[in-house]
């Protein structure tokens, strides 16, 4: 749980850290003897019986979740509305000090300079190793530190389903200079095929920059410290809302068409088929809920959705107008026209959306 989130709460977490990393560890050896790769765990009880998340309510729409694997305990997710993730970081820094040794000795953090790197984007983030430095041969110190936590980033969804999404670590300097502390990437590596449900995750670019800031509003001061940004991209899989969306959708608005091989003199077919199909196309929007992201823009996802219900309540407004001309012997052929050219029209007009919305 986040810390501003948990200032606000009146229970402690029931058992210490150590607890539910036993209990992952549990689950990771039955899915060794079961052959199974990993799990993906999104059950409210199960989430905080294995790390202890808990929250004030349950939110039907941002599904959260933890994939839990057989070969390691470190588990990366990130939740897209909040404009975050979680990730499981080691951070080694290396720095020369003449000053200090002999060679071998380990020395706490906290009794020698170092250059006070931290996160600049971690919202609920903890280390998990001593705060301490090993000096190595030629007054090398060498700092090593495991995170666990929270770390922002913004997303733009605009692009949903298609959207890339940049996850940043920004490694920051704080209380030095660029001329007093000069900061050279280095990458140890990452876990083997690093993944999340749903998504393709990849290594990014890495940039050694510098970090401006004013020290409040209004103030031209600026301040300048030494940064590292590190980068995954996030590539969403489409397979899984091909299926889940626009197989079910396309079928809900085929259905639809069917008012225009009905003759229109039959009104209870014609009639029962439209209102049919708008029913059944809200009650699949409503079921949509954990899929699209509650955003307070229209995402390219949404855009297709609304879309196909706009053409599905144009196909009960064609079979009101036809079945309205039937009634009368001299226009019954101009509603069977209407029809016909319908026959044609809905058809293009979709595969022009579908072409928009999943391939342009």
């Amino acid at each position: 749980m986040q810390q501003y989130l948990r200032d606000q709460v009146d229970w402690p977490q029931a058992f210490p850290a150590e607890e539910y990393a036993e209990r992952r560890r549990r689950v990771r050896d039955a899915l060794a003897a079961a052959d199974i790769d990993a799990v993906f765990v999104t059950l409210p009880a199960d989430l905080t019986y294995l790390t202890g998340y808990d929250m004030i309510w349950y939110h039907l729409r941002s599904l959260t979740g933890v994939l839990v694997r057989a070969d390691t305990d470190a588990t990366v997710f990130f939740d897209s509305v909040s404009q975050s993730f979680t990730a499981d970081v080691v951070v080694r820094l290396r720095w020369h000090d003449a000053r200090l040794g002999p060679e071998g000795a380990r020395l706490p953090l906290a009794d020698i300079w170092h250059p006070r790197i931290s996160f600049l984007n971690q919202r609920d983030a903890s280390s998990q190793l001593d705060e301490s430095v090993l000096v190595r041969a030629g007054q090398t110190m060498e700092y090593a530190q495991r995170y666990q936590g929270e770390f922002s980033s913004r997303m733009d969804l605009r692009a949903f389903p298609y959207d890339q999404q940049i996850l940043g670590l920004k490694l920051v300097s704080f209380g030095y200079t660029p001329d007093e502390v000069e900061l050279v990437s280095g990458f140890a590596g990452a876990e083997q095929d690093l993944t999340i449900p749903g998504w393709d995750i990849s290594l990014g670019e890495v940039e050694v920059a510098t970090m401006r800031a004013n020290l409040m509003p209004g103030v031209e001061e600026e301040i300048l410290r030494p940064s590292i940004n590190f980068q995954l991209k996030a590539d969403r899989y489409l397979s899984f809302y091909f299926w889940k969306v626009l197989a079910p959708l396309s079928f809900i608005v085929f259905l639809s068409w069917a008012v225009f091989v009905i003759d229109p003199s039959h009104i209870a077919p014609q009639i029962g088929v439209a209102a049919t199909s708008i029913l059944t196309t809200i009650a699949f929007l409503l079921s949509l809920d954990n899929l699209i992201p509650p955003v307070p823009y229209l995402t390219r996802m949404d855009r297709y959705v609304y879309a196909c219900l706009a053409l599905v309540f144009l196909a009960f407004v064609e079979a009101l107008v036809t079945t309205r001309l039937s009634a009368d012997p001299a226009k019954k052929e101009l509603g069977l026209r209407i029809d016909r050219w319908s026959r044609i029209l809905f058809p293009v007009a979709y595969l022009a959306l579908v072409i928009q919305a999943w391939v342009g």
